[in-house]
């Protein structure tokens, strides 16, 4: 339990590996040891990377004790959820947590369609009164009149 407390991943692979027999003879022991084992992972890798900007994913492994599909899925889990704030860049291999520099074209972009939806909702909005204006209005003698 001293392991698991303090985050040390690799002193609680031995000692499961040590007590193999004993500790996993049971499926539903077994499940639990999995779902520890993956949260234990999920926290040491948040504090492993906290002074990086950059890291390659085969260090965070080894670091880990997992294989490199276990330590993507964490990383894709965590980046997913919101605990870390980064992109994989699975062709180089190597999780990127550099802050996101906001395109110019995207942020104006988007200013461009606030402004068209600003203008749609007032027009809507006045097609809406023609409407009713139309519904209340009848005719006499060629003389409009509104109700």
């Amino acid at each position: 339990m001293n392991a698991y407390r303090n985050d040390r991943v690799k002193d609680f692979q031995y000692v499961l590996k040590s007590n193999r027999a004993s500790a996993l003879a049971d499926p539903f022991v077994r499940n639990q040891v999995q779902a520890l084992l993956l949260k234990l992972r999920s926290k040491y890798l948040i504090k492993l990377i906290v002074p990086y900007k950059r890291v390659q994913m085969n260090w965070l492994a080894r670091e880990l004790d997992a294989s490199d599909d276990e330590t993507e899925n964490i990383v894709l889990n965590l980046i997913l959820d919101g605990s870390i704030n980064g992109r994989l860049d699975q062709v180089n291999n190597i999780l990127d947590l550099s802050p996101l520099v906001e395109d110019p074209y995207a942020k104006a972009l988007g200013k461009w369609l606030d402004g068209l939806k600003r203008v749609r909702k007032i027009l809507v909005g006045r097609l809406n009164e023609n409407k009713t204006l139309n519904k209340r209005s009848g005719s006499f003698s060629g003389i409009d009149m509104v109700w």
